[in-house]
């Protein structure tokens, strides 16, 4: 691979004596300067609130307070997007601890700029003047009215008195959404109190490492599985006895239902708070600002149309469903309850189902994707596909959080003199431990934008490298090597085929939040309409099961064969397999979202009540359990950060199989997607998203 030349970086080798000076004189944990230990996230907290300050005063006082109210907003949402980060991958407790205080406090100083009247009056005071408007670029008249909706949206134009008590409702907010989401993932109930199973009825779906690590009892012949939400949902898509499936759902449900108090809680606050903004409900209040539909009555009616034309293949589906379970009925004997597909059989067949059509199933496709070599099949796709690459670089004493963070310089191939040029940095944070957040998420430790792109000439020193280059940090997890989900005879890590599809969309996430230049920080990276950031992570996605590109790099772990042309075929058929089951379940989840946040919900009961009957109504999903209702929304994650928002992906998803179709469908590898990056990505949120994408088909030669 080209290395990057040194009249655009200074690339040192490790080892380097240069390198070791750098790395003595700057020990900075996330790339951040000043920030090593827990001890120093107060005084960098302090730093920057104090230089908030001085922005706003600048701002209040200016004659033309956009720049200073941009860099306003990039000082503190960069801080608040590292302690999130911080908050929820560093593995010192204390550090996570005071990083988690830290966003605290820097969130609320964020409601209350939200909130400032002051610089409310300033925007408008520059969108009243037509001939202050007029010299202003497309980007910042559009900054100035972005600027003036979220102070509206954060109640800039209310009263003292209900500006106060609207900010109490919104910290109210962040804090019961961080609660609830912590409790989707997390069960708080002693190991003890899980769901025992025969260990024959999960054997095929745990490696011995992973059972290994879980109770036995002394005869051998049961297994407990833990009561962690994560690990029930693995052991329902593997136990093929139909009684403990029903006990593993069951204690997931019970999970689900202690959670379910939390939200309603979470709801109640939410639609306060629309009410002080003056909205009927949270949903409308949600649809008004940051979004291209304005109308979530009319997204809802959308969803049940897509949702009963998706009904004739999803009955299809299940029927076929309930005939491989019959088929396989005879294998197990006491353990099958009833001829019928029941809720908790769902995963299970599924993935049964799969290997009868198809003769393969994950665990077999799981044998040529590597984590090691699934990394490199992704650089080959950057490279490839988008004219980008990542390449390995060297960090600082101090700067990674953990030992196994790898840190990436992406890069692009100048066509003006055929030199790598730096775009920004990647950290990736990848594999499973104790003290992270299993969740897979992106997180903008630097935006990007017109400023990070240092010198114009290009010539970029190592201070230069650390300080001005857009970053990011992507983190899943994934299984190691000689850990936990590693392969019994070799000890290498193999993904599952859902966890290369999630490490795709988590790298277009990344791309997109590292490859925009903008003249303004505000619009810079993931920060566009919620209805279009899931796109390029989608579109991303296509790349995990395209057949073309898996025989470019997956490779069996074991003999180095490649991964046979008819598996990669059925590998990408398989994924449509239950495309009518998953519409279904992804129109309910997102008309569950709507619908509860575009009314008040009095008790837990009536939310639950609620979600039974659009389920019975929208899908032909299994709908008995267990003579109670579904508890499953109390463990739905989006709904705490996607409120009246969860119905994007449907939406992104059309998007990014039209840009599919247009662009890749013929030829993924074609390099097409650097037109995709210039027309789209590159301008972040300061354009019109819906023109964006007509530009990128029109773009195409």
């Amino acid at each position: 691979m080209k290395a990057v030349p040194s009249s655009a970086l200074r690339w040192w080798p490790a080892g380097d004596s240069r390198c070791r000076v750098v790395a003595r004189r700057r020990l900075t944990t996330f790339g951040v300067p000043g920030l090593r230990t827990a001890a120093d996230i107060p005084v960098v907290t302090r730093i920057v609130l104090t230089r908030c300050n001085r922005l706003a005063a600048a701002a209040a006082a200016a004659p033309e307070p956009l720049a200073a109210l941009d860099a306003l907003s990039s000082t503190l949402c960069n801080t608040l997007d590292v302690m999130e980060c911080a908050r929820n991958v560093h593995p010192d407790p204390a550090f996570a601890q005071a990083a988690d205080e830290a966003h605290t406090k820097l969130a609320g100083h964020m409601a209350a700029l939200n909130t400032d009247e002051q610089l409310y009056a300033k925007v408008l005071t520059v969108l009243d003047d037509p001939r202050r408007v007029a010299t202003l670029s497309s980007e910042w008249r559009r900054f100035a009215r972005s600027m003036a909706a979220d102070f509206e949206h954060g109640g800039a134009h209310l009263s003292s008195v209900e500006r106060g008590r609207l900010r109490t409702l919104q910290t109210d907010e962040v804090r019961r959404a961080q609660a609830f989401a912590a409790g989707c993932g997390r069960s708080g109930m002693p190991t003890s109190d899980g769901v025992w199973v025969g260990t024959s009825a999960l054997r095929g779906g745990f490696g011995e490492r992973v059972l290994a690590l879980m109770q036995r009892r002394r005869d051998g012949m049961e297994i407990l599985v833990p009561p962690e939400p994560h690990v029930l949902t693995a052991a329902l898509y593997q136990a093929d006895c139909e009684r403990a499936r029903r006990q593993l759902l069951k204690k997931r449900e019970m999970l689900s239902g202690a959670n379910c108090g939390a939200l309603d809680e979470l709801l109640r606050t939410r639609h306060a708070i629309a009410g002080a903004l003056g909205h009927r409900s949270h949903a409308v209040c949600a649809f008004s600002h940051g979004r291209i539909e304005r109308a979530p009555g009319a997204v809802g009616r959308s969803l049940v149309r897509l949702s009963e034309r998706a009904a004739p293949r999803a009955r299809a589906e299940l029927n076929a469903l309930g005939a491989t379970k019959r088929r396989l009925a005879g294998r197990r004997g006491g353990c099958v309850l009833s001829d019928a597909v029941m809720p908790w059989d769902l995963d299970f067949l599924m993935e049964a189902r799969r290997a009868e059509l198809y003769g393969t199933s994950d665990g077999e496709l799981s044998e040529y994707l590597e984590v090691e070599s699934s990394l490199n099949g992704v650089r080959m796709v950057l490279a490839s596909a988008f004219g980008l690459t990542l390449q390995p670089a060297i960090a600082a004493v101090g700067e990674l959080w953990h030992p196994s963070v790898r840190k990436y310089l992406l890069t692009y191939l100048s066509s003006e003199d055929g030199a790598q040029q730096p775009i920004g940095l990647l950290y990736l944070d990848l594999f499973a431990r104790k003290s992270k957040s299993s969740h897979p998420a992106v997180y903008t430790l630097r935006a990007a934008g017109m400023t990070t792109a240092g010198p114009k000439d290009g010539h970029l020193t190592d201070e230069l490298l650390m300080r001005h280059l857009p970053a990011a940090a992507l983190v899943m997890d994934l299984p190691t090597a000689l850990g936990p989900g590693a392969d019994d005879c070799t000890g290498l890590a193999l993904l599952s085929p859902k966890q290369l599809e999630v490490l795709y969309h988590e790298i277009g996430h990344a791309i997109h939040a590292l490859i925009s230049r903008t003249e303004t920080h505000h619009f810079s990276g993931l920060r566009t309409s919620l209805d279009f950031v899931e796109v390029p992570s989608l579109l991303m996605e296509r790349f995990a099961s395209e057949p073309g590109v898996l025989a470019r790099w997956a490779r069996h772990h074991k003999t180095g064969a490649p991964l046979p042309r008819p598996l990669a075929v059925l590998f990408g058929a398989s994924d449509k397999l239950f495309l009518g089951i998953e519409t279904q379940t992804q129109c309910l989840r997102a008309l569950i979202d709507l619908r509860l946040h575009c009314a008040p919900r009095h008790g837990v009961e009536e939310t639950t009540r609620l979600v039974s009957e659009l389920t019975a109504a929208h899908t032909v999903l299994p709908t008995e359990m267990m003579g109670s209702p579904h508890l499953w929304h109390g463990s739905y994650r989006h709904l705490a950060h996607y409120a009246a928002g969860c119905y994007t992906y449907l939406w992104a998803r059309s998007l990014s199989e039209r840009v599919w179709r247009h662009t890749f469908e013929h030829a993924p590898l074609n390099a097409a997607g650097f037109r995709w990056h210039d027309a789209v990505l590159r301008h972040g949120g300061s354009r019109d998203p819906v023109r964006q994408l007509r530009a990128s088909f029109e773009s195409r030669t």
